[in-house]
């Protein structure tokens, strides 16, 4: 692993673009291009984004400035490590592969030196955060994750633009958010598949009786 190694969590860009924000984001920015000077490992643990949602073929252009100073300093030969937080967690093929040069979901051990670290996010390591843990669990689960990319990402990331991070922003609300509108995606697939179920059982129901009745008069014309 290359050295020296530097380590950054819990930045929370989001996606409104306050004064407070702008700043954040220069500061940043300008850090990964003193990185990319001096060569070495990034480990970013957690929480880059106050929101981040893959779709297939769409990237948030929210992130663009980000994402291109950190694209930079891996050209430089930087090492970029990524472990996904609570926020940033719903990753594809672009982190995964692309932009990272590892990313470690559960976190990871490392012996540096002679010297072992455990290096991770921390959500849902304190046993007795019993309702995160069970949420954790639902917001990571492939059926969730499936269910929300269904919805169009203009949709996907304007629920997650309202609940992200301000001055009274709350966790648990803006799960609780995100949660409701796949629960609702959810019930209208559920809803849509019956109705097409019903549909086609009394579309071949009317056919079966429409063939049956024409049998039975072709039977009385024969017999005439």
């Amino acid at each position: 692993m290359k050295l020296p190694l530097y380590f950054i969590s819990d930045v929370h860009l989001n996606l409104n673009s306050s004064a407070n924000e702008v700043e954040k984001r220069e500061r940043l920015i300008e850090f990964v291009r003193y990185v990319s000077k001096t060569g070495g490992t990034l480990f970013i643990v957690g929480d880059l984004f106050d929101f981040w949602f893959e779709y297939k073929h769409v990237m948030p252009k929210a992130y663009f400035d980000i994402l291109t100073a950190l694209n930079d300093a891996k050209l430089n030969g930087v090492d970029l490590h990524f472990i996904p937080g609570n926020h940033d967690c719903w990753g594809r093929e672009f982190l995964d592969e692309t932009l990272f040069n590892k990313v470690y979901p559960e976190g990871v051990t490392l012996d540096i030196k002679g010297k072992r670290f455990l290096i991770s996010h921390g959500d849902g390591l304190l046993s007795w955060d019993r309702g995160y843990r069970v949420l954790r669990s639902v917001l990571r689960n492939r059926v969730f994750v499936f269910l929300y990319r269904w919805l169009h990402p203009d949709i996907g990331y304007a629920i997650a633009k309202n609940f992200s991070r301000n001055d009274d922003y709350d966790h648990y609300s803006g799960y609780f958010g995100v949660c409701c509108a796949t629960g609702f995606l959810y019930f209208s697939i559920v809803g849509f598949i019956r109705t097409l179920v019903m549909l086609s059982q009394k579309t071949f129901q009317e056919t079966m009786t429409m063939t049956t009745i024409q049998w039975n008069r072709k039977k009385k014309s024969l017999k005439n």
